[in-house]
């Protein structure tokens, strides 16, 4: 589960980076239009020529307008992309804490595809890259198996009836899985196979051994 964590954060790091360099050329943009309407405004009252002053005030209602039409648009997309930042640096909080409910509550995929049209595409996509890992990361403690890990007990305990597995090694695998562990690797089959080489003659006592430990370690 660590190195899952660590990878989940390493994808919501580089989301937060790219989301917060999105913001920039938003917020500049907002600028500009705040400054575009502000102009506008003063350049309606700057002559005393009535005609000119007419003229001026038409242009700049135009320009009021245009600048506040996307000063709308450009303050609702910068929101959006605030609310997203905001969103991944939670996630990333609860990653760091090892908070795994918090963190799949904050999931979302919904969220994702906002990212990636408000905060550009790479922070969308870290979220979709990180969303996988997320959903598989179990609750440590709760004591509930899922299907996965309810399969790979009833493996493992065929392992032990064939005389693949000791009592104290299944019962070490149990514990890590009621304990909310990931779920180990996949070596049954080999470790059957390693079996099946030792019973037909073609591997001796000691090296079967051997081979069944390293085939142990990896779970």
């Amino acid at each position: 589960m660590n190195h899952q964590l660590e990878s989940i954060k390493t994808y919501l790091t580089v989301g937060f980076v790219f989301a917060i360099l999105a913001l920039i050329p938003w917020s500049l943009l907002l600028i500009f239009m705040s400054l575009l309407a502000l102009v506008a405004a003063i350049a309606a009252h700057a002559s005393s020529n009535p005609l000119a002053a007419g003229v001026n005030a038409a242009y700049a209602g135009l320009a009021i307008v245009y600048a506040v039409f996307w000063l709308i648009f450009w303050g609702g997309w910068i929101v959006l992309t605030i609310l997203c930042l905001l969103r991944i640096k939670r996630m990333r909080a609860a990653a760091d804490r090892g908070k795994i409910a918090d963190l799949k509550a904050l999931n979302s995929t919904g969220w994702a595809i906002v990212a990636i049209i408000f905060s550009g595409i790479i922070p969308g996509i870290m979220l979709l890259i990180a969303a996988g890992p997320i959903r598989t990361l179990r609750l440590v403690g709760v004591g509930a198996l899922s299907v996965e890990d309810m399969a790979t007990l009833a493996k493992l305990k065929s392992l032990v009836d064939g005389g693949v597995l000791l009592p104290a090694e299944f019962a070490a695998q149990k514990a890590r899985l009621l304990g909310g562990a990931p779920a180990p690797a996949q070596n049954e089959n080999e470790l059957q196979q390693l079996k099946a080489l030792k019973d037909a003659g073609a591997l001796s006592e000691e090296e079967y051994e051997v081979q069944r430990r390293k085939l142990l370690a990896e779970i």
